[in-house]
């Protein structure tokens, strides 16, 4: 008799078990598609094909709103037309009508590399180079422009933009690649190259002038000693600014070689400072060639470093790599690592970081490689520990990327700009500029500990990132008191393989981090398991919490 109801009792919890299951994959399904469903693309501009160039940055505004600019193409058949340059402001998803701002470069023929920063008084800034026609002497008029306008969502602010020169040149060859960045002091600095050499300024927002500040920093990267290009600024929140940029010293290449040669550097500059640090060698390969690199500084004073990397062969776009490679000072660089592991052509490569330190990384795939098709990959991780590339839109014979912008703001709200080439199988090809945007994690902790007390009473919110995952998956605890808490890791049969709390005392907010291996340290395989969290109150009141969780490998 104690056999049977032993036997029917436990076919009985099996049952329920399995019932329980159902039900937490279930919801997990549905928190999954939450956290990773995009909006629907909304259109920001439509144009014939070759009439968009290029897209600014993504600016964050101090309501975290985003700020866009890009140039529209003229005709280039005709000379008496210009290019015109455009601005948007997004607000909670919603596109506010676009604005030109074109009258306040009628004198100028061609425009290129807009750049946005919006300071905390909303005073929005677009950086864009200006040339005109060729001159007798055959050589551009090139400008480095400002406009600024205050951005109002009340009042139409797209025809009162106020315009400076911030520098002119006759006799260049070219003026490219603006960066600029904006310190919490309302100092502004601003970078371009020029002729393989780098130019930088900077004042207060409330200064008139420019011209007087305009200084090329780096004398050892000049031709013919050296070079320097395509510099990318970054504003850290400790007062100081951080330049990468491409280039070389003679003292770098090997005395044989001459040419330039694309080294990744490294350099800051304190804002009580008048010099820059002496530029750090990030990354040196003579058989190779480094475009393009993105640096981003997280709260701990990491540095970030994404750029392109070519071999210099015919073989080039067939095995480019996307590298990453971090500092916890100014000199000491990681060796590069290689995140985006599928080669082939890339360009158009972004990087943002999250409000728990993750940063994520977003590319243009041009062309199929190893099976995997062309589109918009990302992959998320630091410093040592990245994700496998995911697809994130694939391109396809009537769509071709051609153009991607990414930022993340203070909510974990990731914004995508699209530009997108179209060949319909009916009608004109053309081009437009989408944008959609997903929240990295569905509900804000910070939600939870400012809610009122009867919504939290009683209950444990948990919070899984990255999920899917890779290396490691954090889960973090939210209860309105201090309480005692127990977590446990599970997979699907309901077999526990790892115990991460056991009957601990904790705040009302703690995290815990489990790396995907079992109580004897060994890796446990690709799949789902569940997390489940007991704790009791200081009134002995059960709190619990249950998830899945997606190991990817």
């Amino acid at each position: 008799m104690t056999m049977k109801m032993g036997f029917a009792m436990s076919r009985y919890q099996l049952v329920l078990l399995g019932v329980l299951k159902l039900i937490l994959i279930w919801m997990f399904d549905l928190s999954l598609a939450q956290q990773t469903k995009w909006s629907a693309p909304a259109i920001i501009s439509h144009r014939s094909l070759g009439q968009i160039e290029s897209c600014s940055n993504l600016a964050l505004g101090p309501d975290q709103s985003v700020h866009i600019s890009w140039i529209a193409k003229a005709n280039r058949a005709d000379p008496r037309e210009k290019d015109s340059l455009y601005f948007m402001t997004i607000r909670d998803g919603n596109l506010l009508a676009p604005g030109s701002v074109f009258p306040c470069l009628k004198i100028m023929n061609y425009l290129e590399s807009p750049w946005v920063v919006v300071d905390r008084d909303t005073v929005c800034h677009v950086f864009v180079v200006a040339k005109n026609l060729p001159g007798p002497n055959g050589f551009f008029d090139y400008e480095v422009n400002e406009l600024q306008s205050i951005i109002s969502s009340e009042l139409p602010f797209y025809n009162v933009w106020g315009f400076d020169s911030i520098w002119f040149n006759r006799d260049t060859i070219a003026a490219k690649d603006i960066a600029a960045s904006l310190t919490k002091y309302l100092m502004i600095y601003v970078a371009w190259e020029d002729f393989n050499r780098i130019w930088v300024t900077g004042k207060r927002r409330y200064e008139w002038s420019w011209s007087s500040r305009v200084t090329c920093p780096f004398p050892d990267f000049i031709p013919p000693k050296g070079s320097s290009r395509a510099p990318h600024l970054f504003a850290g929140r400790h007062d100081t600014l951080f330049l990468a940029f491409i280039g070389h010293t003679s003292a770098e290449v090997p005395s044989n070689n001459k040419g330039f040669w694309h080294f990744v550097h490294f350099t800051k500059k304190s804002l009580s400072a008048n010099e820059w640090l002496e530029p750090a060698l990030v990354y040196r390969d003579t058989a190779g060639v480094a475009q393009q690199p993105f640096i981003i500084v997280d709260q701990q004073r990491v540095r970030h470093i994404i750029w392109l990397h070519w071999p210099r062969s015919p073989q080039m776009p067939a095995q480019a790599k996307l590298f990453y490679s971090y500092s916890l000072d100014d000199h000491g660089w990681s060796s590069p690592q290689n995140i985006a592991e599928i080669g082939g052509q890339f360009g158009s490569h972004q990087i943002g970081i999250d409000q728990q330190g993750t940063l994520h990384v977003y590319w243009l795939q041009y062309q199929p490689q190893r099976g995997k098709p062309a589109g918009i990959y990302a992959a998320y991780g630091r410093e040592d520990q990245w994700s496998s590339p995911n697809l994130v839109a694939q391109q396809s014979d009537s769509t071709k990327y051609d153009q991607i912008r990414v930022v993340i703001d203070a909510r974990d709200r990731l914004h995508l700009i699209e530009k997108i080439n179209c060949y319909p199988a009916k009608g004109e090809p053309f081009c437009q500029i989408s944008y959609r945007w997903r929240d990295l994690h569905p509900t804000a902790v910070h939600a939870v500990l400012n809610a009122p007390a009867h919504e939290t009473e009683d209950r444990l919110q948990a919070f899984c990132y990255p999920n899917p995952f890779n290396e490691s998956v954090t889960l973090h605890f939210v209860a309105k008191n201090e309480y005692r808490l127990s977590v446990s890791i599970c997979n699907v049969n309901g077999q526990r393989v790892k115990t991460l709390i056991d009957d601990v005392m904790v705040n009302k907010e703690t995290q815990c981090v489990w790396d995907g291996r079992n109580e004897r340290g060994e890796a446990l395989p690709s799949g789902l398991y569940f997390f489940f969290a007991t704790g009791y109150s200081a009134e002995q009141r059960l709190l619990r919490s249950t998830g899945k969780l997606m190991l990817i490998k």
